[in-house]
């Protein structure tokens, strides 16, 4: 199930990114443009920068902040406490040198925009790429 927002956007963001080893085998593209007050939706662009396609993946993440998912598509997901663990669908897998897209609407105490921490495809670090939002027209 999809949602759409009309909430406004800010490019302002703070937060630690993990900085991947050399020849990182993934690119993580989060996109959370869209919030209102207490809650966002995020969008969620998975990059295999591989030539194996995964068939069943794990992408784990640590938010710095207290946010809480309360609707995910086109994944499974658990959540502790900050900690987060998405898997692929059983419908779908991650092809190789291809990417998968998901996304999520979660509570966000407080409002601010935090990017996560410790963003992981199975096992291995990834690059992640905050989306800013477009400039003002």
């Amino acid at each position: 199930m999809a949602a759409t927002s009309t909430g406004s956007s800010s490019p302002t963001t703070s937060g630690v990114v993990t900085a991947p080893p050399p020849g990182s085998t993934c690119t993580v593209h989060y996109d959370d443009n869209r919030y209102w007050p207490g809650g966002r939706q995020v969008n969620v662009t998975i990059d295999n920068l591989t030539t194996v396609t995964k068939y069943s993946w794990t992408l784990t993440w640590d938010f710095n902040d207290d946010q809480q998912i309360t609707q995910m598509w086109s994944s499974t997901y658990q959540q502790a406490g900050r900690h987060l663990t998405v898997r692929s669908p059983s419908f779908g897998g991650l092809p190789a040198m291809g990417s998968v897209n998901l996304g999520f609407i979660s509570r966000t105490p407080g409002g601010a925009t935090v990017l996560p921490g410790n963003v992981m495809l199975d096992g291995q670090i990834c690059t992640l790429v905050q989306v800013l939002p477009p400039p003002p027209q």
